[in-house]
């Protein structure tokens, strides 16, 4: 199987290019970049004969690949996914699928009439710990769910400054960007969000970047979620609780951890789980070191998303990443960003 990929910036090579040499049989096809340094500098690394620096040349060569991956900025997404869709490709990229609903609902009916699929690049899905947790929630063991709280905080969004940069801040970066998984992980357990409860959020004048991300909605499955989104927060930490009526869960992400419990919470269990929590973590980044896994621990997820979305080609099946299975999340998204913007 062959596929091309538009994108020749960190994440294609932190987190695609493992992944995509983690699965067999898949070929990496041709590259397309708008930086011709870049581009060279990437197609030597990688030994990927074909590049080009022209996104037409890109397509016209592309024309027998299975699958296009798009791994740009999120504003650039809808132009590059309509531009492939009109070709006929079918299309993994990366979130956010758009940044709005009516862009997103466009490449999803796009994508019916040519019968081709758009995957969008969801990967928290695929992170051990959320694994763990829709597991648990598929057998009942947390009960029906009553609360999802989801937070973010994060530091600088300048802190690795791209030419890019300046731009994405103007395009609701800590919406579209930073929050979409976070956003997505909700819909993913506790369903379409049917209305916003209570709502907030910070603007920083100078910046002109929202910073700070506050609302309380209500899911169409009448479960409860509390979002608390920051930029440039004292402290760094991602993750997710579940309250529901027979157990409550807890997620930590960056490093991973998990912890499903009821009843009074002891601080003996809560040590615990942080010292394994190190533990983990720890032992894998040794395996990493010493023994060179066939695909890393931080493009696993991506790489457990891929082998899904190239079954789902050659089986012709329904990818559980649809574009148009995505659709709740982005609804989600645009009402926080009627909002705020």
């Amino acid at each position: 199987m062959r596929c091309g990929i538009i994108g020749c910036g960190r994440n294609t090579e932190d987190m695609h290019i493992p992944a995509l040499k983690g699965l067999t049989g898949v070929e990496i096809t041709a590259l397309h970049d708008t930086d011709g340094e870049r581009l060279k500098r990437f197609a030597e690394k990688f030994c990927i004969e074909n590049h080009f620096e022209n996104l037409n040349t890109f397509f016209d060569f592309c024309l027998n690949v299975d699958f296009i991956i798009i791994s740009t900025p999120g504003f650039t997404h809808f132009e590059l996914c309509k531009g492939a869709l009109e070709r006929n490709f079918n299309v993994l990229m990366e979130k956010p699928a758009a940044l709005n609903i009516e862009d997103a609902r466009t490449l999803k009916d796009m994508a019916d009439q040519q019968k081709v699929k758009i995957g969008v690049i969801q990967n928290y899905r695929y992170r051990d710990p959320v694994i763990r947790a829709k597991k648990a929630l598929n057998e009942g063991i947390i009960g029906k769910i009553t609360q999802f709280n989801s937070t973010f905080h994060g530091q600088s969004i300048f802190s690795e400054p791209t030419p890019w940069s300046w731009e994405e801040r103007k395009n609701k970066i800590l919406l579209y960007e930073m929050m979409i998984h976070m956003l997505d992980l909700q819909v993913y357990f506790a369903g379409p969000v049917k209305r916003i409860i209570g709502f907030h959020s910070k603007m920083d004048k100078i910046l002109k970047t929202t910073t700070n991300i506050y609302a309380m909605v209500e899911h169409e499955s009448s479960a409860i979620g509390i979002v608390d989104f920051q930029l440039f927060s004292s402290s760094n930490y991602i993750g997710f609780e579940i309250f529901g009526t027979a157990n409550d869960v807890r997620v930590k992400l960056q490093p991973h951890y998990l912890r499903i419990y009821s009843g009074t919470v002891n601080p003996l269990d809560e040590i615990y789980y942080d010292w394994k929590r190190i533990w983990d973590f720890g032992l894998e980044v040794i395996k990493d070191r010493m023994f060179k896994p066939k695909v890393n621990r931080r493009a696993r997820s991506h790489f457990e998303l891929f082998k899904r979305f190239v079954f789902c080609i050659e089986n012709k099946k329904p990818f559980p990443e649809d574009i148009g299975e995505i659709i709740p999340t982005m609804e989600y998204a645009q009402m926080l960003s009627d909002l705020i913007y």
